[in-house]
């Protein structure tokens, strides 16, 4: 150990920390000092558990530890929610600040913690563990080399695992209030830190979320995913769950290379890790092998690649105590840019889910009993991608034609998100339709029942379909539709707007005010489905925070 090794307090007694506090040991510059937890009890028993020396410090509270003047430096693996808190205030405290990952819930928290930091003159690195492993130095060589590697085109990330059932309902991870990055803020803090790696740093044009995130009941992400697109025209993708088995593999592919790793953020082996590489890769003359074949490389290391990074943190401090340097900017600046990433991916789901829902339209020989309101029988057609803002009545008329349903007598709507599950409606006008925006939140399906009956002056097959006071109906009986659409009243005989308390059953026709005949547009365009989502929202990345319109929703940074 350094004569005047770097001193270190632990803000909380979580998981990770005991991976911390044995790197903390094992670093020759650094030394466990001090343990805080909101209870002494808990601390003292953390530190039992974990090897801290008999001097080491045991405080009942987070204050403690900053207020204690002999310690030079914290580590914080506290709930993501609680990092600008408690940063700062250790920043003010004058204490060096290596926090754990996601550095915050977004950039906006980050930047204040930042501004802390370079106020008070202190060293600021986030817990990235496996960019002090060896082997990425060595990796880095490969990806530098413009004759082995070529330019680098593309770079796909993958971080996944199978949590259980107790981590998907219990861990802070899955909580709104402490970790709502989920997903994306553990996994995906590591795919894009990967990404930005292997492209050296420099941010891309846009972001663009995958379809489909999948949310646990209220709203934190489980799996998501993003492309990443380049003005040069390089382009990555990335993918983290709480859902797939465990798999940490990053590719990225040159013009005249390929690498490989499969086990990036935790090695196979803690005093060595592989990787893989090809260049120029082709076939034998009669392509039944690689030739030259891909080689694989191990770098050793003396400590595990988390000591590493307490060695370097630690060198850092020693030099702004020591000698009077100035904290090293790098690492900020690469955690600031993983940040804003990781809020550009979210601002593209938000906008997914805001603006586009999934439509399901359940029909044909559905009716519905004068109590229940249940449904029986019937088919079920999905339209993806449907632009909330475009939706109305009528559009949602111009679906069904689209489904070959002409007659019908009601729509009703349903919609289930993390705050309610909502029975059914009806959908009379557009201001339901405004309603049923303000109830989707995280849910983007929306489900459409119609009520059909047999018409009473037509002897055709398909049911006359209303619209509450609104009746689509063919009055030439022979197929063909007049190309004027018009609206009639969307009130009820009382004058309320609001309809889901009425009674719909087929003996009620009567009670509807002005059934007067509406004809059906047969040449209105349908474009809301051709403009939907194809591949998610596009944020671009830049240091501006505005929203502007182009194929998706371009965010810029």
């Amino acid at each position: 150990m350094a004569e005047n090794p770097i001193r270190f307090g632990i803000l909380g007694c979580a998981g990770i920390a005991r991976k911390m506090s044995r790197a903390i040991i094992l670093a020759p510059n650094a030394a466990l000092y001090a343990i805080g937890s909101r209870s002494i009890d808990k601390a003292s028993k953390f530190a039992a558990a974990n090897s801290f020396p008999p001097s080491a410090k045991i405080y009942g509270s987070y204050d403690a530890v900053l207020d204690d003047p002999d310690v030079d430096a914290v580590y914080v693996p506290l709930p993501t929610s609680l990092h600008i808190r408690w940063a700062v205030l250790a920043a003010e405290k004058k204490k060096h600040l290596l926090l754990e990952k996601p550095v915050a819930l977004n950039v906006s928290e980050f930047d204040q913690i930042l501004t802390a930091c370079e106020a008070n003159g202190v060293q600021f690195m986030d817990a990235t563990m496996w960019m002090h492993n060896p082997r990425t130095a060595k990796m880095t060589e490969f990806l530098s080399d413009s004759q082995i590697f070529g330019q680098l085109k593309t770079i796909n990330s993958c971080f996944t695992f199978a949590a259980n059932p107790d981590f998907l309902k219990n861990d802070i991870r899955v909580k709104p209030d402490l970790d709502a990055l989920g997903a994306l803020g553990d996994a995906g803090w590591y795919c894009v830190r990967s990404i930005l790696w292997i492209a050296d740093f420099e941010l891309p044009k846009t972001v663009t979320a995958l379809r489909d995130p999948i949310f646990n009941e209220v709203g934190v992400f489980l799996s998501c995913g993003a492309s990443l697109h380049w003005e040069d025209d390089k382009v990555a993708t990335f993918h983290c769950s709480f859902l797939s088995n465990l798999t940490m593999d990053v590719t990225a592919s040159g013009t005249k290379g390929t690498l490989h790793i499969r086990d990036l953020i935790i090695p196979f082996e803690e005093d060595k890790a592989s990787f893989t590489v090809a260049t120029e890769s082709g076939f034998d003359e009669l392509m039944t092998t690689w030739v030259p074949k891909p080689s694989e490389h191990s770098v050793t290391t003396d400590l595990p690649q988390e000591a590493c990074m307490v060695r370097e943190f630690s060198r850092l401090v020693v030099g702004i105590k020591g000698n009077g340097q100035s904290p090293e900017k790098k690492w900020p600046t690469y955690s600031r840019k993983t940040q804003l990433i990781l809020d550009a991916v979210k601002a593209s789901i938000d906008k997914v889910m805001a603006t586009f829902v999934k439509v399901l339209i359940h029909h044909n020989d559905y009716f519905i009993e004068n109590d229940e309101r249940s449904y029986v029988g019937g088919n079920v057609d999905v339209f993806d991608a449907v632009d909330i803002d475009k939706l109305s009545v009528l559009e949602i008329s111009c679906m069904l034609k689209e489904l070959g349903v002409f007659y019908y007598k009601h729509i009703f709507y349903r919609i289930s998100n993390k705050k309610l599950v909502l029975g059914l409606r009806v959908l009379a006008n557009d201001d339901n339709i405004r309603e049923m925006y303000s109830l989707l939140e995280n849910t983007n399906t929306l489900e459409l029942f119609i009520e059909h009956h047999k018409p009473y002056n037509v002897d055709i097959t398909y049911p006359v379909l209303f619209i509450t006071d609104v009746l689509v109906k063919d009055v030439e009986n022979d197929g063909n539709y007049n190309n004027d659409c018009q609206e009639d009243s969307n009130t009820d005989s009382n004058g309320n707007d609001d309809l889901s308390d009425r009674d719909f059953s087929d003996n009620n026709d009567d009670d509807d005010p002005d059934l007067d005949n509406i004809m059906f547009d047969s040449n209105v365009e349908r474009d809301a489905n051709e403009e939907g989502l194809k591949e998610g929202h596009e944020c671009e990345v830049n240091d501006a925070d505005s929203f502007e319109k182009k194929i998706g929703y371009p965010y810029k940074l």
